[in-house]
């Protein structure tokens, strides 16, 4: 969503469409990361910390950026991707336990088929 947003954006180059997907696909990485990690014990704190220490020194330490040929967008562009990894920190939770309940709906409904055919 993010890169088809960027991409249409006037004035915003390859690099910083790129760069933008990048940047939301990783926060949003971190977020998911964050809920798959549940219940959280210190160890997967301590990833779940490291990983976003590190996504934001990639961000603000040159050779760092350099390295992974990370371009500032606008600051349209950049508005529009936090929004983007917030819209995912929010909308995650009930999306997965929409996940859950399927799923949960699946093994039922398997689980009462092969009892019709046992029968």
């Amino acid at each position: 969503m993010a890169y088809v947003v960027a991409q249409h954006t006037d004035g915003v180059s390859l690099e910083q469409e790129r760069s933008t997907a990048t940047l939301v696909l990783a926060a949003s990485a971190i977020i998911v990361l964050a809920r798959v990690a549940r219940p959280l014990r210190p160890w997967k704190v301590g990833l779940i910390v490291a990983m976003a220490t590190f996504l934001t020194l990639v961000t603000i330490i040159e050779p760092l950026r350099e390295f992974f040929e990370i371009h500032d967008p606008p600051a349209g562009t950049m508005t529009m991707a936090v929004v983007v990894v917030a819209a995912t920190a929010v909308l995650v939770q009930p999306v997965w336990q929409i996940g859950d309940r399927l799923v949960g709906w699946g093994e039922q409904q398997l689980a009462a088929f092969r009892r019709r055919r046992q029968e």
